[in-house]
């Protein structure tokens, strides 16, 4: 694959992810999933909003008249620490506990509980071999999706490509859709998985060059591996603890 920089879709131009875009990304995503697990355990939709104590506020919990330090950044700081998938890390956590029949108050997210049971049910032994074996059934579906169309050869490749890689019903990564996108062109649908594929690639990225060698564009490895170390600079400069949060107590959250 030849890289073309006319027409690659890079990382640096997913609207300027920053440590607080990232922050807020996940603040959003725990939301949405504990809105879903609430949904699930009631069997109606339950409406979520974090208690102030998680955003930096006051809660009756507070003894001391002293305004909590927002959670959210540590979260962040976690993630961007230990190279997690920001997008994918909360989604297994909630799986993690739900296996446990507990839905997660955002401090049972991280710290060594929740990383003991995330390591025990996610943690790769061969994450090179594993990578893989995703690539080529990533391959083989997409070439099966494709086949489907060979009865009807009014349809040209490049909107048989385009209809594949949009059809979210297919276990295809968003790292793959995008690379296979910029290979053929198809810069509209490049832009759409590239900062999911950019968070994809964070966690081994050099597990990705050697498995999936030049089918990523270097200039995209390249600025992946970039922002990646912005973000983890900004996050080093963040206190390891915070001085008064008091979100390390799995305090009760009013129904």
């Amino acid at each position: 694959m030849v890289d073309r920089p006319s027409r690659i879709v890079l990382p640096a131009a997913d609207a300027g992810m920053t440590f607080a875009t990232l922050t807020e990304m996940l603040r959003s995503q725990y939301i949405a999933l504990r809105e879903a697990a609430e949904g699930a355990r009631r069997g109606w939709h339950v409406a979520y909003e974090p208690r102030s104590r998680w955003d930096g506020g006051f809660d009756k919990y507070n003894r001391n008249a002293q305004a909590y330090t927002p959670f959210w950044p540590r979260l962040t700081r976690f993630v961007l620490q230990n190279r997690l998938d920001p997008l994918s890390y909360l989604r297994q956590i909630f799986l993690v506990w739900g296996a446990h029949q507990v839905i997660p108050l955002p401090n049972q997210t991280i710290g060594p509980v929740a990383w003991r049971h995330y390591c025990r049910m996610f943690s790769l032994s061969d994450v090179a071999g594993s990578l893989q074996e995703a690539f080529k059934a990533q391959c083989a579906t997409a070439v099966c999706a494709a086949a489907a169309f060979s009865d009807q050869p009014e349809w040209p490749d490049q909107e048989i490509r385009r209809f594949v890689l949009l059809d979210e019903t297919l276990q295809l990564s968003a790292l793959f859709r995008y690379c296979l996108a910029v290979e053929h062109g198809l810069r509209a649908i490049a832009q759409k998985f590239c900062q999911t594929a950019t968070f994809q690639y964070f966690p081994h990225p050099d597990e990705y060059d050697a498995v999936w060698g030049p089918r990523i564009p270097a200039e995209f490895r390249r600025r992946a591996r970039e922002l990646f170390s912005a973000l983890l600079a900004e996050a080093k400069k963040r206190p390891t603890r915070a001085a008064r949060s008091g979100d390390d107590e799995c305090l009760p959250e009013d129904e």
